[in-house]
């Protein structure tokens, strides 16, 4: 028997140490006595976790020491229970600036809430839920109470003198001023005053609740206390005053400076008519003995206005409500528009996670349970300080039956719908500095209710007092926690402009600088290259737009990299990458546009010169047409995605799409990019480094290149921000359409590239000078008949002799750029090696080692088709210096001796790239040519090209 009690005993101690422990503090009150009640009921539902709710008593300051504690960091609660006015009190306490939510002192439940079916998230009402629970669009509080100020009435009384239940302020002045004037103090059934309310410690509120239908008109994000755009206040206007000396006159006609206990005992006790008070009155008046108040007793909103002050106007006085204006009231029996505006006074209890507690897991799990409709929502119905503020209370009436309010449910829930669905319930006054706001208003608003003072004095004196205040606090500060309170964006659009407006003009500089940079560099190794005019302005304008791309493909890598790694720095690079990227490429394209406009501009009229611009030509354009597209891309994706009212602050130090559940799949989305666009587009740059492409195939590759990544961007940023797209679909497709894209734009030149045939046979023959209406690399222009150097080469008055080239003067390399020579070069390498043309066509091989072609010095300005002929004489004929040209006759059978390759057409085609040096060679006679123009050419940069000849 010992045995069997010992294993019982250490059966206990075990299951008793396997226990979690959680502890809750809350303020000694009648409503915090449930969290008592609650937790005694969660520990016997389960045996995993025992949770302990500490009530803090009165002779403490509570929340003067659990701010304490969270300041200092010691704090040994789990969980702390408060009004949900006193939010950011706890939340932001010992915190010097709001920009870093990870030093806030509350954990958010944002995550949790959404993902716990139990606590039913949906089910509670949309102020709470959206509001009142909330900071910067993130949960802090688990709601067990729903707080707000109704007007309660007799009806009997009211219907007793014939007058009508008050549907606005001024009515209800009115109906008071008319009850005050009855025999009502004289009759024993009668209540003996028209109005009571408990304004001895709760003044300002139930000043607020007069105040707030003038002021506040479209909806909770507007505010009722400041304004949204310069934390300025709303005290001392038209609206504020009709609502203050309404309640003045309220105060005529019924008891003065008594508390909230008088003045609910003093309704419950038949004394007074109406009232204003919290939920409790809901469920306590149907439980009073007096037979008027148990059974006539009426809730309702509290009265609004037909007319506010609309602060946007610039009017001084007050407007009638219209559709526009004020969305969201009603119209009453005349037709007028109502605006009602219903104070979320205290907001009711609830219960936060401090961020440094031990045990979130089990505290959360407790709280989902305890606020679970099952659970709380009976107790919401016994009018313990608990007041419903979940939609679903109304659908159970069992609950009302067990409670004993059968009878008194249908106008109970009339109220309680109004309040839980309304979009302009205003918002109490939850801000640092709250006390200190409080003490100036209750000092200032009794000065005129109570001392006698005039009430422009009154409010002028408040309006500076407690601009005073915003200013202590800081104003920038207090704004930002006031529009966060209101789940609006954070910072202003006038802070927006200006932040962003700055930071675009820094772009667009940065832009400015690396553009001149590059171009410096460009120019920098043309000389290096021995391409002194720079006549590689075409190739550099291609590389400087692939640049542009790489560099806003970076972009989107960063952009994809943000799924996974949250940074400030991280996002603000994802935008300036991509906008610099687009803006630098934007830029050439558009710098190469006006250079083939140029071109067509001068060949079509009829010019007998003109002058092609070269990269530093071209440089003013670029910089001219670089920050219109930079201010663009930047300063609308950055600014207008901050400009929507769902940012909260966390999105401007964090990206938003760092959220993001598939950063696997969008890791290989963007490595496939870079595989089906970076490497290729690598491998084509890199094949052509060394030859000269022409002007339209250039453009035709820049716009190819343009829109491929413009597609790809779009798709990005198209993709993460559609809601009906999938995300787990979005990447493949994403991946597909990049591959095909690719597959159109990049894979022939890609093949071209590797097979060395990148140029067709005009564009061989205008980049070399060689054939038709040329001599040795000059064209000659088919008007003024004056030999120029492709691609602008300088002439001296030396090397013009009769418009021709003068060899003796110039030397061979004299103007003979490194860049056509590897065209040369390359060409016919890739189309003679002997590895290549062996595995390709052994037959064709054997047929070029017994053609004269196998002997071509690459390297030699003149060279030998005949290895046993004589070397020619450098100088030119005298044919030449007579006025007269070499023309290529296409006669292949009179090949008779050696001929010099410096007349030679080494021209092949796209379609066959070897035929052409397998023919015989041609042959040159001389013939009569016509007279070439005697005007010598000085001028750098010239160019021509043949009219005859397409674009």
């Amino acid at each position: 028997m010992l045995r069997q009690w010992l294993l019982v005993f250490l059966l206990y101690v075990f299951l008793a140490e396997g226990k979690t422990n959680v502890s809750i503090a809350a303020p000694v009150s009648s409503a915090t006595s449930n969290f008592q009640t609650l937790a005694a009921q969660f520990n016997a539902a389960q045996s995993d976790i025992e949770v302990t709710v500490t009530l803090i008593p009165t002779t403490v300051d509570y929340y003067h020491t659990i701010k304490g504690a969270l300041v200092l960091g010691d704090i040994t609660f789990d969980g702390i229970a408060f009004g949900q006015v006193h939010l950011l009190e706890m939340l932001l306490a010992g915190v010097d600036s709001a920009s870093n939510s990870d030093e806030w002192n509350l954990e958010p439940l944002t995550a949790r809430v959404a993902a716990s079916p139990l606590l039913d998230w949906d089910g509670i009402n949309l102020f709470t839920r959206s509001y009142g629970t909330n900071f910067n669009k993130d949960v802090y509080l688990v709601p067990f109470d729903g707080d707000y100020h109704q007007l309660y009435l007799r009806e009997d009384v009211l219907d007793y003198y014939g007058l009508a239940v008050p549907r606005s302020i001024p009515e209800l002045v009115e109906v008071a001023r008319a009850l005050s004037a009855s025999d009502m103090a004289d009759n024993s059934s009668m209540p003996d005053v028209a109005f009571c309310v408990g304004d001895g410690t709760n003044l300002q509120r139930f000043v607020t609740d007069f105040t707030m239908p003038f002021i506040q008109y479209a909806g909770t994000a507007q505010g009722g206390y400041f304004t949204t755009d310069g934390m300025v206040n709303l005290f001392n206007n038209a609206g504020f005053k009709a609502g203050v000396e309404a309640f003045r006159a309220m105060l005529d006609n019924g008891y003065e400076d008594i508390e909230i206990a008088s003045s609910r005992e003093a309704f419950l006790n038949g004394t007074c008519a109406i009232t204003i008070d919290w939920g409790d009155l809901l469920f306590s008046a149907p439980r009073s003995a007096v037979e008027g108040v148990a059974n006539h007793t009426v809730a309702m909103v509290m009265p609004g206005s037909t007319r506010i002050y609309d602060r946007d106007s610039g009017r001084s006085d007050l407007v009638d409500c219209t559709a526009t204006l004020c969305p969201f009231a009603s119209a009453n029996s005349r037709g007028d528009l109502v605006n009602t505006a219903p104070l979320a006074s205290h907001g009711g209890w609830s219960i936060g996670v401090p961020k440094i507690a031990s045990h979130k897991n089990e505290v959360f799990a407790f709280l989902e349970w305890a606020a679970s409709p099952d659970v709380i929502n009976p107790i919401t119905l016994q009018g313990s300080g608990f007041e419903p503020f979940r939609t679903s209370v109304a659908a159970n009436t069992t609950l009302w039956d067990v409670a004993g309010l059968s009878v008194a449910r249908d106008w109970i829930m009339d109220v309680l719908d109004t309040i839980l669905t309304a979009g302009n319930v205003a918002l109490d006054m939850r801000l640092p500095g709250y006390s200190d706001y409080v003490a100036v208003m209750e000092q200032n608003l009794r000065s005129y209710l109570y001392d006698g003072e005039s009430i422009d004095v009154a409010l002028s004196n408040l309006d500076r007092e407690v601009e005073a205040v915003t200013d202590r606090y800081g104003r920038d500060m207090q704004l930002l926690y006031y529009r966060m309170n209101l789940n609006v964006n954070p910072l202003t659009t006038l802070t927006l402009d200006r932040i962003y407006g700055l930071f675009s003009m820094a772009c667009i500089i940065a832009t400015a600088a690396v553009i001149i940079i590059t171009t410096i560099c460009v120019v920098f190794f043309g000389f290096i290259m021995n391409d002194g005019n720079f006549k590689l302005a075409s190739p550099n304008y291609l590389i400087l737009g692939n640049v542009g791309w790489l560099t806003a493909t970076a972009g989107v890598a960063l952009f994809v990299c943000s799924f996974v790694w949250s940074s400030t720095l991280l996002c603000i690079n994802t935008l300036v990458f991509i906008g610099l990227g687009v803006a630098i490429a934007l830029g050439s394209l558009f710098a190469k546009q006006a250079r083939i406009y140029w071109i067509l501009r001068a060949t079509r009229s009829h010019k007998k010169r003109f002058t092609v611009p070269n990269d530093l030509h071209l440089l003013p354009l670029l910089l001219a047409g670089v920050p219109l597209p930079c201010g663009l891309v930047i300063v609308w994706s950055i600014l207008d995605a901050f400009k929507e009212s769902s940012v909260k602050l966390g999105d401007y130090t964090a990206c938003v799409a760092c959220q993001s559940t598939h950063a696997m799949l969008w890791a290989i989305a963007v490595g496939l990019l870079a595989v089906f666009y970076l490497v290729p587009n690598g491998l084509l740059v890199f094949k052509t480094r060394n030859l000269p492409i022409s002007e339209t195939r250039l453009l035709s590759i820049s716009i190819q290149i343009s829109a491929v990544m413009c597609t790809v961007i779009a798709l990005v940023y198209l993709i993460a921000v559609d809601p009906f797209v999938m995300p787990k679909i979005a990447p493949p497709v994403f991946t597909v359409g990049v591959t095909l894209i690719q597959a159109v734009t990049f894979v022939p030149k890609l093949w071209k590239a590797v097979r060395r045939q990148p140029l067709s046979k005009r564009d061989f023959r205008l980049l070399t000078g060689k054939g038709d209406l040329s001599l040795d690399g000059y064209i000659r222009c088919p008007r003024c008949h004056s030999c120029f150097a492709a691609f602008g080469n300088q002439i001296s008055k030396d090397e013009a002799v009769d418009g021709g080239f003068n060899e003796s003067v110039s030397g061979a390399r004299s103007h003979r750029t490194r860049s056509i020579r590897s065209a040369l070069s390359s060409a016919v390498s890739s189309a003679i090696v002997p590895a290549k043309a062996s595995r390709a066509d052994p037959e064709g091989m054997q047929r070029f080692l017994a053609s004269p072609y196998a002997d071509i010095e690459l390297t030699m300005p003149a060279r030998r088709l005949n290895p046993d002929a004589a070397p020619q004489d450098p100088t030119p004929p005298s044919s030449l210096l007579d006025n007269r040209l070499l023309r290529r006759v296409s006669d292949a059978s009179s090949v008779n001796g050696p001929v010099d390759s410096a007349t030679e057409t080494l021209s092949f085609s796209e379609e066959d790239s070897g035929e052409a040096f397998r023919r015989p060679p041609p042959v040159f006679e001389e013939v009569e040519a016509e007279v070439l123009s005697s005007e010598p050419v000085v001028s750098s940069g010239v160019y021509s090209y043949d009219s005859t000849d397409p674009m």
